[in-house]
């Protein structure tokens, strides 16, 4: 059938060879081999590890903040609404009878020096041995003016019963700063 047989042994003769042999051609890094038609990688696994960690902590980094954003966003108007109510709470009922009683006294005249501020002239801490100069001189959490003209506590005493609660203390808890016993808020208001 064929002519030749030995010719099955050999390789096919390229006919697209220009003559020439072929010749090993050095692979460039970063080039196109054109035998191969493969590209040849630069750089070691090292680096390529190191890029990806670093890819890893720039999208790391982008997680965390779009986590921020969105916290911000789902919270921020309850923490905002939170500290504008705390800023605008009320003072305690006896703080308000207090001031509302010391901004409406029209019957002392207006040339009654009271340096502190607390509702006791000047000259009524002088003759109570009180700082004219601190609105609590005992530092109970009482103003002067609340301890002499309400509770009738000692301004200077800042345990006036001696039962270990300061006088501060005991009127936030409902209890007469002299007695002990439990305060009623409404007489004290009455004989102010």
């Amino acid at each position: 059938m064929f002519a030749n047989e030995s010719n099955l042994n050999q390789e096919p003769e390229d006919i697209f060879a220009s003559g020439e042999s072929n010749k090993s051609v050095a692979a460039v890094p970063g080039k196109t081999d054109p035998l191969s038609r493969t590209v040849k990688r630069q750089g070691s696994p090292r680096q390529a590890t190191k890029f990806l960690k670093i890819i890893l902590i720039i999208i790391i980094i982008a997680l965390v903040g779009y986590g921020g954003y969105y916290a911000y966003g789902k919270f921020g108007p309850i923490i905002k609404s939170k500290l504008a109510e705390v800023k605008s709470t009320k003072p305690t009922p006896v703080q308000e009878v207090v001031n509302n009683k010391i901004n409406n006294d029209t019957s002392q005249p207006s040339t009654i020096l009271d340096s502190d501020k607390d509702g006791l002239s000047d000259q009524e801490e002088q003759s109570l041995a009180t700082d004219p100069n601190k609105a609590d001189s005992d530092n109970d959490g009482l103003l002067d003016n609340e301890e002499v003209k309400i509770y009738k506590s000692n301004p200077l005493s800042g345990d006036s019963n001696n039962d270990g609660i300061s006088d501060g203390d005991s009127v936030r808890r409902g209890i007469d700063p002299v007695t002990g016993a439990q305060f009623d808020l409404q007489k004290a208001i009455n004989n102010f």
